[in-house]
């Protein structure tokens, strides 16, 4: 019985067909033993890739809390930066404040009032500080201002204390007008009412609560609105009346600071909780990561003897191909 034989040209894409192969597993085997890890993970996985779906679930959600604390952390050191911001402006103007009050004269008074005019300006624009397209200082309402602007304020305050003819009418007026939920919690604070939540970690979430609208933050604004109120025409003619009100806006602002402080507080353990959840999240990713890599780990011993015996096969393919092209019909017959 004849076997069946091949063509030359059959012979011949053969041939490369075998030498395609053995490079193409010489080139795997290469990159797994360079890598540590293997090419083909439903090959590592011995065809059942639930464990490596599973561990990829992980680390998914892993990383997709690892986002989240990172937006978590930026807007807290936000927010910790504004209120450090806002209480360094209160604690600055005080003592001008006091000065003037102590000093009496309109011109004292006036100059003070200027001064906490561009305070007031100030004060809001690091209340309506963005960080990561988020308003701080807004709660839940991220898109937008927390604060409307110095002049809004002012002309609400200053109806607010129309008619009154003291200092003290004046400052409870506008007291008054801050502590009313149809005052500034309706005219001058935009953001919500409600923080935002952040997930930081598996079963973990941290509330960012701390808005502009907060009595600490407001009880600032409150000394320095009375205060630009001199520069709004306050007290008209009344020299010891306008240091009056002088006095007890920079004694607003003095008393307030306790209360930013405590504001402070309250985001530093925010942060302290963010920090310990970046922590947690570190640690799942690390023990994620090594239980994948152990799953997709390359024997050593086993890619170098899969690889010695690819090379050998190939060094034989290159021997028979040489001997073949070198085949005459005289070395034939």
């Amino acid at each position: 019985m004849t076997g069946a034989r091949f063509g030359d040209l059959a012979l011949a894409l053969q041939t490369r067909r075998d030498l395609s192969a053995l490079k193409t597993d010489a080139a795997r085997l290469t990159g797994e033993l360079a890598s540590g890890r293997r090419a083909d993970p439903a090959r590592a996985a011995s065809g059942d890739l639930g464990p490596l779906s599973s561990l990829a679930r992980s680390l998914t959600l892993i990383e997709a809390h690892a986002g989240v604390v990172a937006e978590a952390a930026q807007t807290a050191a936000a927010m910790q930066s504004v209120l450090e911001r806002v209480q360094g402006i209160g604690a600055a103007l005080a003592p001008a404040l006091l000065a003037a009050g102590s000093a009496g004269g309109v011109g004292f008074a006036a100059a003070a009032g200027t001064q906490a005019r561009a305070a007031l300006d100030d004060a809001l624009g690091a209340l309506n500080t963005r960080a990561g397209g988020r308003s701080v200082m807004a709660g839940a309402a991220t898109d937008g201002a927390a604060v409307s602007d110095g002049a809004t304020l002012l002309a609400a305050a200053s109806a607010a204390a129309a008619g009154q003819t003291t200092a003290a009418g004046v400052v409870q007026a506008v007291n008054d007008w801050f502590d009313d939920p149809a005052g500034f919690a309706a005219l001058g604070y935009l953001g919500a009412a409600t923080g935002t939540a952040f997930p930081v970690a598996p079963g973990r979430t941290v509330t960012l609560d701390v808005t502009a609208a907060d009595p600490a933050v407001s009880g600032v604004l409150k000394g320095l609105v009375s205060a630009a109120l001199l520069a709004e025409g306050a007290l008209p003619g009344d020299a010891v009346g306008q240091g009056e009100l002088a006095l007890a806006a920079g004694t607003a602002l003095i008393s307030a600071d306790a209360g930013l402080a405590g504001l402070r507080g309250r985001v530093g353990t925010a942060e302290a909780r963010i920090e310990a959840g970046a922590t947690t999240i570190a640690a799942e990713r690390t023990a994620l990561g090594i239980r994948r890599a152990e799953m997709l780990a390359a024997d050593d011993f086993d890619t170098a003897t899969a690889l010695q015996q690819v090379e050998q096969r190939l060094e034989l393919l290159f021997t028979v191909t040489a001997r073949l092209s070198r085949l005459n019909l005289s070395d034939f017959l």
